[in-house]
């Protein structure tokens, strides 16, 4: 085995652990805090959008553990890439937010 097998082994492992993860979120129960402790409301998450970017990188993940002996690793990278964008697109709020409101510990006074 040669190092760049064993990288992009591991890097599909890794991309198909966070998938599942993102696609296990999307499917289990939202639970909500008791109290909102912030003064601005949350961004509410697409939890279709969530789907999908744990979607696109299993498409990713799929690409990488094809290497180059697979034939339709092209088809799979593209079909990532599209639901990652859409998986974006559906969250865009949240993540707008979570790079713009940074919170008061961030602040400069």
């Amino acid at each position: 085995m040669t190092i760049d097998r064993v990288l992009t082994f591991a890097l599909g492992l890794l991309a198909t652990i966070a998938a599942a993860l993102l696609i296990a979120d999307a499917i289990t129960a939202p639970i909500q805090p008791s109290e909102e402790r912030r003064r601005r409301e949350r961004a509410s998450r697409s939890r279709p959008g969530e789907a999908l970017l744990g979607l696109g990188l299993t498409g990713l993940a799929v690409a990488l553990f094809g290497t180059d002996r697979w034939p339709w690793g092209i088809i799979a990278v593209l079909a990532g890439l599209v639901c990652l964008i859409v998986g974006a697109w559906l969250n865009r709020r949240l993540l707008v937010e979570s790079v713009r409101h940074r919170g008061a510990a961030r602040r400069r006074r």
